[in-house]
C-alpha cells in the first residue's frame, strides 16, 4: 500500500480537482490523508463530502492553522509502504502512482521522482518546468556526478515517491528548524533531510505532477526572513556535497548560481511587494551587503553581478528622489566592486557626495 499526503488551508476552490486526480489514480492501493489545516472557508465540507464516498480517505480537521507540514501527524498517520505529498492546489496525472511505484520496485529506490508541468492560472499558459532528459537510476554516493540534475528536483516536496523507512530515520533537524522560525522553503529542507537518508535515488522522464501558478500565493508574500531560508538551504546543499570530499568547481559554480538566482527571487518580490519605497530601498541595500553575498561575488565570474546589477540600478533610480543612508550605498559599491570590503569613511562620503 501507499499514502499519499495533502495539507490544505482554504483552498475550496482546488480541493476538489486535486482529490479526484488521485482517486482516479490507475493503480488502486493507497490511502489518502487529508489535513484540513484550520481553514476558514469552506475547504472541510468539500473534504467530507469526499471522505463519506470513498473509504480511503482518511480526513483530519484542524481548528487552527500550524502552516509547514504538520510533521508529527504525518508520522502517527501514514502507513503505506512509500507516500507522495500533493498540494492542494495541484493534481496528478492518472499513472503517477502506477509509474513510480514500478519504477521504485523493480530499481529498489527509496526515492523517486517525477516531471512536473506548471500551469500559470492567469493565462492559462502550460509549460515544464522541470523534467529529466532520460530515465535514470544512481545510488546516494554518485550525487556529485548528478548533483545539477537532482537538485532542481529537491526543491520541492512534490512530485516524489519516497520510502516511508526514509522518513522515520531521516535528520530532519533544518527542517524543524525552518519550522521554528517559520522560514520560506521548509519543504526543501525536509526533502533534502530526506534524500541524505536514501540509499537508491530515481529520475523518471515523464511529467506526471501539476503545479498550479496562482497570483498572491502565500509563498509569494514579502518576508523579511526569507533571505534567511535561502542562505541556510545553500549552507544545507554545501553540506551535502562536501560529505563526498572537495566539492567540484563545477558543483560550486552551480550553487553559486543556485544562490545569486534565490537572492534574485527575494529582491523581486520585495519590490513587487506593498512596501513603502524606503523600506524596500534599506531591503535591497541590505541583502546585497550580506557577507553571503559578497563573499561569492569575489569568487563570481561575472554571472552572479549580471543577474544582480538591475536591482542597483532600479536603487540607483529610486535613491534619487528618496533619503537614503551612507551604510546604503556602501553595500552596494561593494556588491559592484567585492575589494571595496572596508567601509567608506565620513569623509570619503562627503566628498563624494560633494562631488555631485
Amino acid at each position: 500500500m501507499l499514502t499519499i499526503w495533502t495539507q490544505t488551508y482554504n483552498d475550496e476552490k482546488y480541493i476538489g480537482q486535486c482529490i479526484e486526480s488521485v482517486l482516479k489514480q490507475s493503480y488502486p492501493d493507497f490511502e489518502y490523508i487529508i489535513v484540513d489545516d484550520g481553514s476558514t472557508d469552506d475547504t472541510w465540507a468539500v473534504i467530507e463530502d469526499y471522505a463519506r464516498k470513498d473509504p480511503r480517505i482518511r480526513a483530519f480537521h484542524h481548528t487552527s492553522r500550524a502552516g509547514g507540514i504538520r510533521y508529527n501527524l504525518m508520522l502517527d498517520t501514514i502507513h503505506g509502504e512509500y507516500f507522495a505529498v500533493l498540494d492542494s492546489d495541484d493534481w496528478l496525472e492518472r499513472d503517477f502512482l502506477a509509474h513510480l511505484v514500478g519504477f521504485c520496485k523493480t530499481d529498489n529506490l527509496d526515492m523517486c521522482v517525477c516531471g512536473t508541468q506548471s500551469f500559470d492560472e492567469a493565462t492559462g499558459e502550460r509549460n515544464i518546468l522541470r523534467n529529466s532528459d532520460a530515465k535514470l537510476s544512481f545510488t546516494f554516493a554518485e550525487t556529485p556526478y548528478y548533483f545539477r540534475l537532482i537538485h532542481s528536483f529537491l526543491r520541492p516536496v512534490w512530485g516524489k515517491l519516497i520510502r516511508t523507512e526514509v522518513l522515520r530515520k531521516a535528520d530532519l533537524s533544518v527542517f524543524q528548524r525552518f519550522m521554528e522560525q517559520k522560514y520560506k522553503g521548509f519543504d526543501t529542507a525536509f526533502t533534502i533531510g530526506l534524500f541524505e537518508s536514501s540509499q537508491r535515488i530515481g529520475v523518471l522522464n515523464q511529467c506526471l505532477h501539476n503545479y498550479r501558478v496562482r497570483e498572491n500565493s502565500s509563498f509569494s508574500a514579502f518576508s523579511e526572513t526569507r533571505y534567511d531560508a535561502y542562505e541556510e538551504l545553500h549552507e544545507q546543499s554545501i553540506k551535502l556535497l562536501s560529505r563526498f570530499g572537495p566539492i567540484s568547481s563545477e558543483n560550486q559554480e552551480f550553487m553559486s548560481m543556485v544562490f545569486f538566482n534565490a537572492v534574485k527571487d527575494a529582491l523581486d518580490i520585495c519590490i513587487r511587494s506593498p512596501l513603502p519605497e524606503p523600506e524596500k530601498l534599506t531591503y535591497v541595500a541590505s541583502i546585497l551587503g550580506k557577507p553571503k553575498v559578497l563573499e561569492l561575488r569575489k569568487e563570481d565570474t561575472g554571472e552572479g553581478l549580471e543577474l544582480l546589477v538591475p536591482y542597483v540600478a532600479w536603487f540607483i533610480l529610486r535613491a534619487n528622489t528618496i533619503e537614503v543612508h551612507r551604510k546604503e550605498f556602501s553595500n552596494l559599491l561593494k556588491f559592484i566592486q567585492p575589494k571595496l570590503l572596508n567601509p567608506i569613511s565620513d569623509s570619503e562620503w562627503d566628498a563624494l557626495l560633494d562631488a555631485y
